[in-house]
C-alpha cells in the first residue's frame, strides 16, 4: 500500500528576461509617416516589422517542442513530462516499509514502477535509467545490507555516494521544528520533522507515466532490461 497525505498545489512559471532570454518582448508601434513621402510605404514597413515580431514570438513559444536524435549527447536531460508539484508532510509509518520481513520487501519493491526504473526514448528506443528510481534502488540495497549484512561488494559504497549527491542536488530547504522532540519506542530521541510542509514533485505521476510506457514494451526491450544488474 502506497500512502501519503498530499495536497496538490499549482506551479507557477516565470518568464526569462534580458538579452537571450525567453520572456515577452514588447513591439514598438510604428510612426504613421516614418519620414517617408508616401504613407503607404510607412504602412508596409510597419506590417513587415509586426510580421517579423509575430514570427519571433511563435519561435519562442514552440521552442520547447525540440526533437532529439539521442546520438552523441543530443538528448533531453529529463523525462519528457511536466511533473506537477504537491505539498506533503514526512511521517513515520510503522505499518509499512519496515526494515525486514517478506511484506516489507514486497512494499519496497513496489515503489519502483515495472521495468526496474528504466525507460525507452526516441524512435530507436534508446534505454535510459531515471535517477529517482536509481536512488530508491540504492536505499533498498542499504536496507538489505542492514538486515542481512554487508555482501563485501563495492555496491554499498557506490549507493552511499549516489544518495549523498542526490540529497544535496535536491537541496530541500523546508524548515522543521528544531530539537530532538520525538521519542521512539526504544526511548531514543530524534528530530521528528512532523508538521513541516514540503514542496515536492509528484512521484506518483512519474511512476504512473513510466508504468504506462512499460505496458508498450516489446519482447526485445524486456530482454535488454533483464540483462541489467539493477
Amino acid at each position: 500500500m502506497l500512502s501519503s497525505r498530499l495536497i496538490y498545489s499549482s506551479e507557477g512559471e516565470g518568464e526569462g528576461e534580458g538579452e537571450g532570454g525567453y520572456g515577452h518582448r514588447s513591439v514598438k508601434h510604428c510612426s504613421p509617416t516614418l519620414g517617408a513621402a508616401d504613407p503607404n510605404d510607412s504602412l508596409c514597413v510597419c506590417l513587415v516589422l509586426n510580421l517579423g515580431a509575430l514570427f519571433f514570438s511563435f519561435r519562442v513559444l514552440t521552442r520547447g517542442s525540440q526533437s532529439y536524435t539521442y546520438l552523441e549527447g543530443d538528448r533531453p536531460h529529463e523525462l519528457p513530462i511536466k511533473v506537477r508539484t504537491i505539498q506533503a508532510e514526512f511521517v513515520d509509518d510503522p505499518e509499512h516499509y519496515g526494515m525486514e520481513g517478506f511484506a516489507s520487501t514486497v512494499e519496497w519493491n513496489a515503489i519502483r514502477p515495472p521495468g526496474k526504473g528504466f525507460v525507452f526514448l526516441g524512435q530507436e528506443h534508446f534505454a535510459f535509467g531515471v535517477s529517482m528510481w536509481h536512488q530508491m534502488h540504492c536505499l533498498s540495497h542499504i536496507r538489505a545490507v542492514l538486515v542481512n549484512g554487508d555482501d563485501g561488494s563495492d555496491h554499498t559504497e557506490h549507493c552511499f555516494h549516489y544518495l549523498r549527491q542526490g540529497i544535496l542536488c535536491a537541496a530541500d530547504t523546508t524548515i522543521e521544528p528544531g530539537g530532538t522532540n520525538k521519542k521512539l519506542l526504544n526511548g531514543d530521541k530524534v528530530a521528528a520533522g512532523d508538521g513541516a510542509k514540503h514542496t515536492c514533485r509528484d512521484w506518483r505521476q512519474v511512476h504512473d507515466w513510466m508504468a504506462e510506457q512499460h505496458s508498450k514494451w516489446t519482447p526485445e526491450m524486456f530482454e535488454r532490461i533483464n540483462e541489467s544488474s539493477l
